[in-house]
């Protein structure tokens, strides 16, 4: 072989081998490359749903606050770090560091977590809640046990039973001191009639509401509520977050006692008797599991959520989801 020839064949091959080693760099280069993005990837997805996480864990409770460290089952070696901050009112703010392999990925967001949360029932029975006569509720209806529709009322929401939730809850001391702050607070029975009543009342026995009674307030009864009268009665809630009836026992409205323009938040621990027709806007609730609800004659109530939202003295069996969250910015 020639001279020329035996230099072109060593050319040739010193290109191929220097073309193959350029072409493993650049392969390998590319994989690096690929791999630094997906680890990118993993991190930002990371964050995100750690945001996600920590929106759930503020709904139910609100006041979290501090730094956490969290780990990726599914991402073996990942971890984040997220601080909570509480920024004031009702914001809080969130640092999260995400890292997966030598990926680093930052967010921050402030979110609003709003803890005031409504009553959502129109009618809440412990126990059981029976309708027997017509008429039309715009709200739901719950009942621990069982409805009992006889009597045909038209009810526009859902209904729904069998399946306990709890009750509200009442802090009597509460409501016992604001009486007290008032000069309101009555030991033994009253009776509330012929007059106007304005703050909170707080009877230490039985409560009884008589014809000509104007009520801007709210009147507590350690023992029974009775009405037994529908002359010129007028009962509503001052301020409207206030329960307008609070019993620790029974709250019965007699056959004749006919109550219109209700106004308010019915709370009786163990049973609410309606015996009389009944039109209003609020609630009525039962507190206790063998409490129930009855209505005997015609029976409309449209629920307001203005009487059910943020009541002082009393603590809503509720589930986490109702307290609202809300993302109003982030950056990455």
């Amino acid at each position: 072989m020639g001279k020329l020839t035996i230099i072109l064949v060593i050319g040739l091959m010193m290109f191929v081998g220097v073309s193959s080693m350029n072409f493993n760099r650049v392969g390998v280069e590319a994989v690096a490359n690929s791999g630094d993005y997906y680890s990118d990837g993993v991190a930002r997805n990371l964050s995100r749903s750690v945001l996600e996480y920590y929106s759930m864990r503020l709904a139910a409770n609100p006041t979290l606050n501090g730094t956490f460290t969290e780990t990726d089952k599914y991402f073996i070696g990942s971890y984040d770090t997220v601080t909570v901050t509480p920024a004031g009112g009702d914001t809080v703010n969130i640092l999260i560091k995400s890292r997966f392999g030598q990926s680093l990925h930052e967010l921050s967001a402030t979110l609003v977590v709003d803890a005031t949360v409504e009553w959502p029932y129109a009618i809440f029975g412990a126990n059981d809640v029976t309708f027997n006569a017509g008429g039309n509720i715009t709200g739901d209806v719950h009942a621990n046990n069982i409805i009992d529709n006889t009597g045909g009322v038209s009810i526009s929401g859902t209904t729904s039973s069998g399946s306990p939730l709890s009750a509200p809850a009442v802090n009597w001391t509460f409501y016992e001191n604001e009486a007290i702050a008032a000069g309101q607070r009555v030991v033994g029975d009253m009776t509330f009639t012929g007059a106007s009543y304005t703050g909170v009342w707080y009877i230490t026995g039985t409560a009884t509401i008589g014809a000509n009674t104007d009520l801007d307030g709210t009147i507590v009864a350690a023992n029974d509520i009775i009405i037994n009268s529908a002359t010129n009665v007028s009962l509503r809630a001052l301020p409207q977050n206030y329960p307008t009836l609070l019993s620790g026992n029974t709250i019965t409205a007699t056959v004749t006692a006919d109550i219109t323009g209700f106004r308010g938040l019915m709370y009786g621990t163990n049973d609410i008797i309606i015996g009389g027709e009944f039109d209003g806007r609020g609630a009525l609730a039962t507190g206790v599991n063998i409490g129930t609800i009855t209505t005997n004659d015609v029976f409309n109530l449209i629920y307001d959520a203005v009487y059910t939202t943020g009541n002082p003295g009393m603590t809503f069996g509720i589930s986490a989801s109702d307290t609202l969250v809300t993302l109003i910015r982030y950056f990455e």
